[in-house]
C-alpha cells in the first residue's frame, strides 16, 4: 500500500479486456533445467520501494543479488528492474499485453486479481518443491521467507482466498509478502479546530472513532484521499459503525448476543465479512439479522448507495481531495489538522513535523484496513521461476530486509533478529541506556563494534578513548563516557549490576527518574516476531516505548473515555497485547489486530464501486482560492518527496530526529 503506488487510484482503470491466455497455474514437477546462457529476469515494483543509494540508484540490492547468483550458482543473470505508478497500470498492461514481467510487487487485492485472471503462478513451497525447481543449483539457497517472515502475517495471507476457475486457492501459495501496514488517522491534537471547547485530550479520544470525520467539530480541517478503495473503506466504517461496535462488544464479552462463545477467530471473521460485505452478501445479511433481530436484507445497490451518500457528506466536511500532499500538509500545523493515512506515510508525517506540532496516529477501535504488498510470480518459464524464487530468498534474508526497511520507511513483512534490532534501535529507550554516544549524540553503535564484533555497550568503566572508523573510512578517536554500570547483559532484556544479572523490570525503575519512567509503556510484539528469532529469546520481543500513552477525554457523545494513542512505533506495529489493561480504568481493553481486515478485490462488483466513485468525484465544486491552494500543496509535496525522502539521507534524517527526541 505504498503511497506512491496508490497515489492516483482516483483514475482507476476498470478494464474489461480479456486476459492473456496462459497455462493453468500448476506446480512444476521437473528438475531444474540446464542453463546454457544468461538468465534474463524482468522485475516490476512501485516507485521508491527498494533500497537505493545516494544517487537514487535503485539497483543496490539488484546488483548484490546478481553477484550472489554468480558466486553461488556460477550463473550470469540479467535483472531488468523497473517501476510503475499504480496497481491498475500494471494490471491493465498485463491484460492488454503492453507489460511483460516475471515477478511483480502489487497490493493484496491485486494479487487476488492476478490469481483469478490466471496471471499468477504458485511459488515453490517446501524442500521437495524447491529441490525440484532448483535441481543441482539447490545448495547455497535458504528458504529465508519461510523461516523469517512473520508467522502472524503469513497466516493472514493464508486466510485470503481467490477463485481460479472453479477452484478456491489460498493467497500464500501465490504471494510472498514484502511490506505491510494499516490505514488510520494522523492528527495534530493542538490544531485550531472549529470547536474551541475541545481539549487536546478530547481530540485524541475522538480520533479513535472514524465518525469524528463527519463531526462539525472538525469541519474543513482535513482533506480526503483521492483514492477510491481507501475512501470507500472509510465510508463503509462510518455506515456500518453500529455493526462493527456490536461485534467488538461480543469479543470483549467472550460471547455473542445468543450466548455462544465468541473468540478472536470469530471476531476477525465477522469483521472481514462486514468490511467486504459487497462480496459476501449472504453472510453479511445473516450477520445483520443476528445483530438487529430483523428480517431486513441488503442488496448490493443499497450498500453502495449508503456508502456513496456517506462519502459525499464526508467530502463536504473536508476542504477538498488530495493525492499525496496530506502527509506534508499536516506537518506545519497551518494547512490541516487531520490526515487519513497509510501507516508508512503516518511515520513520515510524525517524523517530519516542525516546531511545536505534535502528530499522533490512531487506529479507530472499531477496526479498519490491514494491507499487504506482495511479490507475485507471473512467468511459467522454469528457469525464470527458479530465479524469481531465489530473488525472494535473497530479499527475505533479515540482514537484507532490515537494510531495505530502513531505507523505504515502511514495515517489512520479514521479522527475524535484524528487524527486531532495527526496531529496538529506533524506538526502545533501552537502546539509549545501553549504547554510548559521542559529543554529537550520534550512536557509536551505528558504526563500530568491539573486538568480538558486537555493538559497543556501556561497561561501567567511565570515560575512555575509543577509535572508530567513520562513514568516510577515516579513523577517528573519540572520548566516550562508558557509564558507571555494566549494561552488557546477555540480551536487551537484561543488565549486569555489580556483577549480578538483573531483568529490565528489576533494573529500570530504580535507575531512572520515576517521572520519566512513567512515560514508558511495555509492549509485547510476540505476535509479530514469535517463531522467527534465532539469537534473541521470547523476552526480547517485549519493548519499552515512550511513543504510546493512555489519554482520557470526552468522546463524540461527550462521555469520558480512555484510549491508547501512539506515534511512529504504534503506526508500524499496532498493539496486540491481550493482557493489556488501562491503569486508570480496569475495564478498558485495547484489542486492535483482530479488528483489522484485508480489503478484498471487488471482482465483478468493481464496476459498481467505480460508478459510485465517479459520482463522488463529480459532486460539489471547489472555489478558485481552494483550487490554487491545493495545486500549490501538490507541487510542494512533490518537491518535498523528491528532495527529502529519496536515498540514504532520508533514513539518516529520520534516525537523527528519533535520537533527538529520545535525548531531549
Amino acid at each position: 500500500m505504498n503511497s506512491i503506488v496508490l497515489a492516483f487510484l482516483g483514475a482507476i482503470i476498470a478494464s474489461s479486456a480479456s486476459p492473456i491466455a496462459v497455462n493453468s497455474a500448476a506446480k512444476l514437477s521437473r528438475k531444474g533445467a540446464a542453463i546454457t546462457g544468461p538468465v534474463n529476469l524482468v522485475v516490476k515494483n512501485s516507485q521508491d520501494y527498494i533500497l537505493a543509494d545516494d544517487n537514487d540508484d535503485d539497483r543496490v540490492l539488484i546488483d548484490e543479488f546478481i553477484a550472489y547468483v554468480k558466486e553461488t550458482d556460477g550463473v550470469d543473470i540479467n535483472v531488468s528492474y523497473s517501476t510503475f505508478a499504480t496497481n491498475e497500470v500494471i494490471m491493465s498492461g498485463l491484460e492488454n499485453g503492453s507489460e511483460n514481467c516475471d515477478l511483480v510487487c502489487v497490493s493484496d487485492y491485486a494479487v487476488q486479481k492476478l490469481m483469478s485472471k490466471r496471471f499468477a503462478y504458485p511459488f515453490a513451497n517446501g524442500e521437495a518443491e524447491r529441490k525440484a525447481l532448483y535441481g543441482e543449483r539447490y545448495d547455497g539457497w535458504n528458504d529465508n521467507y519461510t523461516e523469517y517472515s512473520s508467522p502472524f502475517l503469513k497466516q493472514r495471507l493464508h486466510n485470503i482466498e481467490a477463485k481460479i476457475g472453479e477452484e478456491t486457492h489460498r493467497m500464500d501459495e501465490y504471494a510472498r509478502g514484502y511490506m505491510w501496514g494499516t490505514l488510520g488517522i494522523t492528527y495534530n491534537a493542538n490544531f485550531s479546530f472549529p470547536n474551541k471547547d475541545l481539549t487536546p485530550d478530547d481530540v485524541m479520544v475522538q480520533m479513535c472513532d472514524w465518525n469524528a470525520l463527519w463531526s462539525d467539530s472538525y469541519r474543513q480541517t482535513f482533506q480526503i484521499k483521492d483514492s477510491m478503495r481507501d475512501t470507500y473503506a472509510i465510508g463503509l466504517m462510518h455506515v456500518f459503525d453500529f455493526e462493527f461496535k456490536t461485534i467488538r462488544s461480543w469479543y470483549l464479552a467472550g460471547k455473542d448476543n445468543e450466548g455462544a462463545s465468541y473468540d478472536e477467530e470469530a471476531y476477525n471473521r465477522d469483521t472481514t465479512i462486514i468490511f467486504n460485505n459487497i462480496n459476501h452478501l449472504d453472510s453479511f445479511n445473516a450477520l445483520y439479522k443476528k445483530i438487529h433481530h430483523t428480517e431486513e436484507t441488503f442488496t448490493l445497490d443499497m450498500i453502495i448507495n449508503r456508502i456513496q451518500s456517506a462519502i459525499i457528506e464526508l467530502k463536504e466536511h473536508s476542504f477538498g481531495m488530495e493525492v499525496d500532499s496530506g502527509k506534508t500538509d499536516i506537518t506545519d500545523g497551518k494547512k490541516s489538522g487531520i490526515d487519513t493515512a497509510w501507516s508508512g506515510d503516518a511515520i513520515l508525517s510524525i517524523d517530519g513535523s516542525v516546531g511545536d506540532v505534535d502528530i499522533y496516529f490512531s487506529l479507530p477501535r472499531t477496526g479498519g484496513n490491514i494491507w499487504f504488498d506482495a511479490w507475485a510470480l507471473t512467468t511459467s518459464d522454469p528457469i525464470k521461476q527458479e530465479y524469481a524464487n531465489k530473488f525472494i530468498d535473497f530479499l527475505s534474508d533479515p540482514t537484507i530486509a532490515a537494510r531495505n526497511m530502513e531505507w523505504i520507511g515502511y514495515t517489512s513483512f520479514i521479522a527475524g533478529d535484524n528487524i527486531l534490532s532495527l526496531v529496538r534501535e529506533w524506538y526502545d529507550p533501552r537502546t539509549w541506556a545501553m549504547y554510548p554516544t559521542d559529543e554529537d549524540d550520534c550512536l557509536i553503535y551505528d558504526y563500530t563494534t568491539d573486538d568480538e564484533g558486537e555493538p559497543l555497550v556501556y561497561d561501567g568503566t567511565g570515560e575512555r578513548e575509543v577509535t572508530i572508523t567513520d562513514e568516510e573510512g577515516e579513523e577517528v578517536t573519540l572520548t566516550v563516557d562508558m557509564g558507571e554500570t555494566d549494561m552488557r547483559g546477555s540480551t536487551y532484556s537484561k543488565a549486569v549490576v555489580d556483577g549480578e544479572e538483573m531483568s529490565w523490570d528489576e533494573y529500570w525503575p530504580d535507575n531512572y527518574d520515576p517521572e520519566e519512567e512513567e512515560a514508558w509503556m511495555k509492549v509485547d510484539l510476540s505476535y509479530f516476531f514469535e517463531g522467527s528469532l534465532v539469537e534473541f529469546s521470547d523476552e526480547d520481543m517485549v519493548f519499552y516505548t515512550s511513543e504510546m500513552k493512555e489519554v482520557t477525554g470526552k468522546n463524540l457523545k461527550g462521555e469520558e473515555e480512555t484510549v491508547l494513542v501512539g506515534k511512529s512505533f504504534y503506526a508500524q506495529y499496532p498493539t496486540y497485547d491481550l493482557s493489556y489493561k488501562s491503569s486508570s480504568d480496569e475495564n478498558f481493553l485495547m484489542y486492535q489486530i483482530p479488528s483489522l481486515a484485508v480489503m478484498e478485490d471487488y471482482g465483478d462488483n468493481n464496476e459498481y464501486v467505480v460508478a459510485m466513485w465517479e459520482v463522488v468525484k463529480s459532486t460539489g465544486t471547489l472555489s478558485s482560492p481552494v483550487i490554487i491552494i491545493l495545486i500549490v500543496e501538490v507541487v510542494v509535496a512533490l518537491l518535498i518527496v523528491g528532495v527529502l525522502y529519496i536515498g540514504k539521507k532520508r533514513s539518516k534524517d529520520l534516525r537523527k530526529k528519533r535520537r533527538e527526541a529520545r535525548s531531549a
